[in-house]
């Protein structure tokens, strides 16, 4: 039997966590969730998840500085990164991580839900 992508869930809204897991369980997906920086850290590098979704805007460690963790880290530096916002546009995330050098996935936390998972799905590389 074949084991579903592992998604990890990274936001200090509670109530997005949620929601955003019941959407990705129940498209037979396994999710963890966290709720800080640091917890989403220690998440990624004992559980090893296939994708990451993130949240750019949390107080303490933000998007920005896990990522930045997460690609220093050669146990979880290869792990895909899926940033979300409901702050900035689409254009200023990109704008603000290539300028530091890197490329990245950003997606409106305003999705549908179908959305949501052709994102996640995308992000995976599954059709």
């Amino acid at each position: 039997m074949n084991k579903p992508p592992r998604v990890l869930v990274v936001d200090d809204s509670t109530a997005l966590l949620d929601i955003y897991s019941d959407i990705i369980s129940n498209a037979g997906f396994e999710v963890l969730v966290a709720e800080t920086g640091l917890r989403a850290l220690e998440l990624a590098r004992w559980n090893r998840p296939d994708l990451i979704l993130l949240d750019v805007m949390m107080p303490g460690m933000d998007g920005d500085a896990v990522d930045a963790h997460l690609k220093a880290d050669p146990a979880t530096a290869d792990i895909p990164v899926l940033f979300m916002s409901s702050v900035l546009t689409e254009n200023e995330q990109r704008g603000k991580f290539a300028a530091a050098g890197r490329a990245m996935s950003f997606m409106s936390k305003a999705l549908a839900p179908h959305d949501l998972i052709n994102s996640v799905r995308v992000s995976l590389g599954i059709k």
